[in-house]
């Protein structure tokens, strides 16, 4: 490849040296920006090629930074990534965009608005999902269009959705452009240690809030993410930092705030003896909580305490406290935390020894928790620990950190081992595997992903330590690597086979058109449990997987079955906001041939009985694929199943229902329908594994549809609920806008009574 071009890379500093609106103690604490770091990438760049400039110090960044030698070629990504005071980089902060660079001279700007096209488009070419981006064919070009049509740069890019794009590029399966925008979010927590004290997050968003009185202090405006949070006294002094996680949208709220030492309130008519004092800061009087006085001992940097209580009223008591955080000593001499603390255990009481403690996790199934561990030992990790964390992924397409909850590792003195302790409940939503997927991070940074040890042997023997899911898309193995956690109830070797089957790529040679059952099985075609007509299908009008050599006899044979089952109503979940066709190839089932490039192509069943259409993204615009598993407790989704209901109810069946591919959208939206009709779980769970046979190389495991329908009935568990159908009639009709009587009614058609 010609290396000769040569172009001026401009930098926009304002991105790096802050505006004046933002506090010098931001900017001083946490926004040492030293310098760069500026890569170049496409689909023809070799990795080991990608980096133009290891270093550039700010100082040397005032004026325009030329870049030589730049690599002729489209869709050049170009990344200035800041490095901080430590020499670690700031990826929050990295800087993109994309150019063409097609001759000798060559002048571009990388800022915050080039960057969340930027960070899209390194995205495809890291995961190799845009395989001819540097010399883009039709179909690429028209993706580029697609997919530059949704991006706004008028925003900050921390605030657009780059892994929901991204997964709905590898579905094929695109939201409207408000779809993929982020909000902030806000944190609320108490303060009880001092006033006159400042909080600042390190995101490049919200602003640092100075408040004047203990209390409860709320901080707006926070994007999406992981985060540390600080606290500074009047002078400029660090007291307290932690992590923390905020939501799209979301007001977060946690106790008082992490305390790194003890804390004990203690109430004004009680005097307390402590065996040492020697780290002892400070004793305030009159710091109040819940409208009591209390006063305050403060101890840093101690995790243990001892001491002993005597009351005005005669009253004496000894006490002890193990872990950090804020306690409180009450008038009753009730000792409680105020700070939500990291559940301590004792590592030999758990049957690890056999394991060598070489696994990430201990599933103990009796507490209903989840050990996570990490032996620096048999990582090999020498470096001196400062913490430790485990990030839990709930994105259905991603591994996105701010989607998950982020806990906090306890050292075990005896054995060395860092480990946490996680209810079930907060390892509900799962990624596309079906399983909870972590990440495991040690001093801020993440272990290796392809050594995750998720060691677990099976009743056969079979052992799965370093078991990772691997997600394939087209026939390319993805970039996503997740580390599951495998329950003991759950059967390993079939999981294995599931998701070793998810490469099963089928070819029309793999099915004997001469049974309706594997026509059924290629077009995703069946009958919805607990209904008699309610199908669900793929689309069937509009072929989403033109590059499959499955598809022209996928469309030919949807047309089949809509003639035989004599379809009335189509309720149409994808994105469409109209009838729309595209060129598509056809198998003719009477001569056996392929018919070329059918320009409009609309099934005569399609044009002569179906006469009533629900397009259900012009109706409930807010419904979506992410939503349909993420949020399927909310009002919007609530709303849309309800205009479902009413469609129903208004108009003949029998109904085809689908989407795209008619796996994820029509996955959950028929899982709930079926739940309405008093389908059992077991059936609801089939019927939604079902469309992983078609062989599309697209898998989700039963958790995907089961973390939904769980948060749509407002139920922990569903193999535990007795009454699902009454849970979910009573949720939608609740929030949804509809009434039970619409629903029963629903029901009563559905089943044809």
């Amino acid at each position: 490849m010609s290396r000769t071009a040569k172009g001026t890379l401009l930098i926009d500093l304002e991105e790096f040296v802050w505006k004046k609106s933002i506090s010098s103690l931001k900017i001083k604490s946490l926004y040492s920006i030293k310098g760069f770091k500026v890569c170049i990438a496409s689909g023809d760049i070799a990795a080991e090629n990608e980096v133009l400039i290891d270093f550039i110090p700010l100082e040397n960044a005032k004026n325009p930074i030329k870049i030589e030698n730049l690599p002729l070629g489209k869709n050049r990504v170009i990344s200035v990534i800041p490095f901080d005071s430590f020499m670690n980089e700031v990826d929050f902060l990295t800087l993109r965009a994309v150019y063409d660079i097609v001759s000798e001279t060559n002048t571009f700007v990388v800022n915050k608005k080039t960057t969340a096209w930027g960070n899209l488009i390194f995205r495809l070419i890291k995961s190799n999902s845009l395989k001819n981006i540097n010399s883009p064919d039709k179909e690429t070009e028209s993706d580029l269009q697609i997919l530059r049509g949704l991006v706004t740069d008028s925003i900050h890019p921390l605030l657009f959705d780059v892994s929901g794009l991204f997964g709905s590029y590898t579905a094929y399966s695109f939201g409207a452009k408000e779809d993929y925008l982020l909000k902030t979010g806000s944190y609320t927590f108490d303060w009880l240690l001092c006033k006159d004290f400042t909080v600042i997050v390190n995101d490049p968003i919200s602003e640092a809030k100075t408040f004047t009185e203990e209390g409860k202090v709320t901080l707006p405006e926070i994007a999406p993410g992981i985060w540390i949070l600080s606290i500074f006294d009047k002078e400029g002094n660090l007291l307290d930092k932690a992590k923390i996680t905020i939501k799209s949208g979301k007001d977060s709220k946690t106790g008082h705030f992490s305390h790194d030492g003890i804390a004990l309130l203690f109430p004004e008519n009680a005097e307390i003896s402590c065996k040492d004092k020697s780290q002892l800061l400070c004793k305030k009087k009159n710091v109040l909580y819940s409208n009591l006085s209390y006063n305050i001992y403060d101890f840093t940097n101690r995790n243990e305490l001892s001491f002993s209580v005597n009351f005005s009223t005669g009253k004496a008591k000894e006490y002890s406290i193990k872990g950090k955080g804020v306690f409180l000593l009450d008038e009753e001499g009730n000792l409680t935390a105020l700070t939500p603390q990291s559940k301590r255990v004792d590592l030999e009481d758990f049957p690890l020894t056999a394991l060598n403690y070489a696994s990430c996790f201990y599933d103990n199934e009796k507490s209903r928790e989840v050990l996570m561990l990490f032996n620096p030992e048999y990582w090999n990790y020498t470096n001196e620990i400062q913490d430790v964390s485990a990030d839990f992924n709930g994105s259905i397409n991603d591994f996105s950190e701010f989607d998950g909850g982020n806990y906090p590792f306890i050292k075990d003195s005896k054995s060395g081992i860092w480990y946490a302790v996680i209810d079930y409940d907060n390892l509900r939503q799962t990624n596309q595997s079906g399983q909870p997927t972590f990440r495991l991070n040690v001093n801020d940074k993440d272990i290796e992903i392809g050594k995750m040890m998720c060691a677990k042997k099976s009743e056969s023997g079979v052992n799965l330590e370093g078991y990772i899911y691997v997600k394939y898309n087209s026939l390319t193995p993805m970039d996503y690597k997740f580390p599951l956690i495998i329950f003991n109830r759950q059967n390993p070797e079939y999981i294995r086979k599931r998701f070793e089957s998810e490469k099963n790529y089928k070819v029309p040679a793999d099915f004997n058109f001469s049974k309706i059952e594997d026509i059924k099985i290629l077009t995703n075609f069946r009958l919805c449990p607990a209904s008699k007509n309610l199908f669900r299908s793929y689309h069937p009008i509009y072929s989403d997987k033109l590059f499959f050599e499955s598809d022209p006899y996928r469309m030919t044979y949807l047309a089949y079955l809509g003639e035989k089952f004599q379809i009335k109503s189509d309720i149409n979940i994808s994105d469409d906001t109209e009838l729309k066709t595209a060129p598509v190839d056809l198998f003719e089932i009477s001569s056996g041939k392929i018919k070329k490039n059918v320009t409009d192509y609309l099934p005569a069943y399609y044009k002569e009985n179906v006469k009533n259409i629900l397009f259900l993204k012009k109706e409930a615009p807010e419904f979506g694929y992410i939503q349909c598993y993420t949020s399927s407790d909310s009002e919007a989704f609530a709303k849309a199943i309800g205009k479902i209901v009413r469609f129903i109810n208004h108009n003949p069946g029998p109904y085809q229902i689908h989407c795209a591919i008619g796996t994820d959208r029509t996955g959950i939206v028929c899982a709930i329908l079926e739940g309405l009709c008093g389908a059992s779980w077991k059936e609801i769970c089939n019927d939604y594994c079902a469309s992983f046979y078609m062989g599309i190389l697209e898998y989700r495991g039963e958790g995907c549809v089961k973390y939904a329908v769980e948060q749509c009935a407002e139920i922990k568990d569903v193999y535990l609920e007795s009454n699902l159908q009454e849970k979910l009639i009573t949720n939608i009709s609740k929030k949804g806008n509809v009434s039970r009587k619409e629903i029963l009614t629903m029901v009563s058609r559905l089943k044809g009574e």
